[in-house]
């Protein structure tokens, strides 16, 4: 036995302190509860932990009010029974609930904190994880470097919660795992997952087109892994999305536009939820683009959903400051400040998934099509593209079911004349001010 804790002698602090209860196989108040060192579930690294409530027989789960901005927090004793023990982490595992009981349907945020305090020392360490969102998920508090508990002293451990996210009372937060210990560095590999809307596989220099240029995706070519003989059942927007996310095809989720959601049995199959089983931290900006039995939020642990669809709103976002933005650039800062916020100990999976080069479909003529980020300003200005083959007298010799589709509808608006396929770039719409905001301080062309 290498630690005890004592939860009957806990104290809690925060909104509503009669709401907090601590059960132990369906026991209030369980008493004394100690550990022998375990491997959590759901972790592939090595770990020594002092004690785990995830345990298969033992779980408890307190549950507080942290409605619009509220805290609570819990102090438990930590006893040392060896003379010296090395800790480096806190995990927690969390569910979000309404006042009814019943689990949020709606993604909620909180930041978390764990405080190490010795009864001689004062505070040892304290760490924070910020913007855990979600519905549901496990959040690891990672301490900047291992702590030495002795036993010539008794250490409290803090856990402080408070909502980043809740925009009306009646959410509540429910804790029911701690797992205390230390973990060796996690070496899996973090995985970054990039998806563009409605390009074309040759439109990349790695394979070989002669004008666009793409020096970025064709250094990670070279360098990594370039796939020349794939194929896609369902080259669409939606039913590719659902593929993507569990592996199987159209013909066995049978999600595409008009459709019902992806079935449920098939959320298991997504694989941010295989990696987030496997310890992951998963992460979702941009264009979702499709439905599941369950919210993104069940699947990731961070989802940032970036405006900017191609039917719905502008590419050109408006900022606080009044100044636009392409939704591109936005994903891009989301990614980088995701990155940025990950913990060393946790491997992650950060999606994302582009508007862009999707057409904007409201858009009827072709220099209302594809506005563009300031980075890409002054691009093929002078480049004259080749010919694509795809004219009138292609279509004329297509079954009836292309002839009259909406790609030939979208084929006359933007490229049925060599005026419009050689425009150096696309134009802002003209009939949207954010657009003409743009065009005024970015376009070099008329």
């Amino acid at each position: 036995m290498v630690a005890s804790t004592d939860f009957t002698n806990r104290t809690v602090a925060g909104k509503v302190a009669s709401n907090l209860t601590w059960t132990l196989d369906g026991v209030a108040d369980p008493g004394d509860l100690t550990w022998t060192p375990t491997t959590p579930q759901n972790s592939s690294s090595s770990t020594a932990v002092l004690f785990d409530t995830n345990d298969a027989a033992h779980h408890f789960a307190p549950q507080r009010n942290i409605d619009n901005q509220g805290a609570w927090s819990v102090s438990i004793p930590l006893t040392p029974t060896v003379p010296e023990i090395e800790i480096n982490e806190v995990a927690l595992g969390w569910r979000h609930f309404n006042n009814s009981g019943n689990f949020q349907t709606a993604e909620r945020s909180a930041d978390w904190t764990a405080t190490v305090v010795g009864s001689a020392s004062g505070l040892v360490a304290s760490t924070t994880a910020t913007g855990v969102s979600g519905l549901s998920g496990n959040a690891v508090l990672r301490f900047s470097s291992t702590l030495l508990l002795d036993d010539s002293q008794t250490y409290t451990l803090t856990i402080h919660v408070v909502g980043t996210n809740f925009p009306a009372v009646g959410n509540n937060t429910a804790l029911n795992r701690i797992s205390i210990g230390k973990t060796e560095p996690d070496t899996r590999p973090n995985i970054l997952f990039l998806m563009a809307d409605d390009q074309r596989f040759d439109t990349l220099g790695c394979y070989g087109h002669p004008v666009v240029k793409t020096p970025v995706i064709d250094s990670l070519a070279e360098r990594g892994v370039r796939f020349a003989n794939a194929f896609v059942t369902t080259p669409i927007c939606a039913a590719s999305r659902a593929s993507v996310l569990t592996g199987v095809t159209e013909r066995t989720h049978g999600y595409t536009f008009g459709q019902p959601s992806v079935p449920a049995q098939l959320d298991a199959l997504s694989y941010p939820k295989l990696l987030r089983q496997a310890g992951y931290r998963t992460g979702f900006i941009g264009k979702y683009g499709v439905s599941l039995a369950t919210s993104a939020a069940n699947h990731f642990d961070s989802v940032q959903q970036v405006a900017g669809y191609a039917t719905s709103t502008p590419y050109l976002i408006q900022q606080p400051d009044g100044s636009y933005r392409h939704s591109t650039d936005i994903c891009a800062d989301k990614a980088i400040e995701f990155i940025e916020e990950q913990s060393s100990g946790q491997p992650f999976c950060l999606s994302i998934s582009f508007n862009a080069p999707h057409a904007r479909d409201g858009a009827t003529v072709a220099e209302e099509s594809y506005p563009w980020p300031s980075s890409a300003d002054g691009l093929y200005l002078t480049e004259e593209l080749p010919d694509q083959g795809l004219n009138e007298t292609w279509f004329a010799n297509q079954p009836a079911f292309v002839r009259d589709s909406i790609s030939r509808n979208r084929f006359n608006w933007r490229w049925n004349t060599p005026e419009k396929l050689r425009l150096p770039h696309a134009r802002p719409p003209a009939d949207d001010h954010r657009h003409r905001f743009r065009h005024r301080q970015h376009s070099h062309h008329p």
